[in-house]
């Protein structure tokens, strides 16, 4: 990805469970991995909206649904974690894109 550009994510909830409801939220820097995953466990949706650590995330989605986030890359070169959590069992996995 390059450091600025926009990107657009597609993100489809492929589940087929009702309980199975998931989003994404982009992460300024792994040391804020821990604390926004623990603090989203404690939100209704696992969604912590205001958090100095957050580039961008999704509502939480349900079976069949889908959305687009859009976001600008940071400037600064690196890997970004990013979230996503799965409503039913509150497991948090974590991934990165790297600029």
């Amino acid at each position: 990805v390059k450091a600025g550009s926009k990107v657009k994510i597609s993100f489809v909830n492929n589940a087929t469970m009702d309980t199975m409801k998931h989003n994404i939220v982009l992460i300024k820097d792994k040391k804020f991995v821990k604390e926004i995953g623990e603090a989203s466990a404690k939100e209704e949706d696992y969604l912590v909206e205001e958090h100095e650590g957050i580039i961008a995330y999704t509502s939480m989605l349900g079976p069949k649904e889908s959305t687009e986030l859009i976001f600008t890359v940071p400037t600064k070169k690196g890997k970004y974690p990013f979230l996503v959590s799965l409503l039913i069992s509150c497991f948090l996995t974590h991934f990165s894109f790297t600029i």
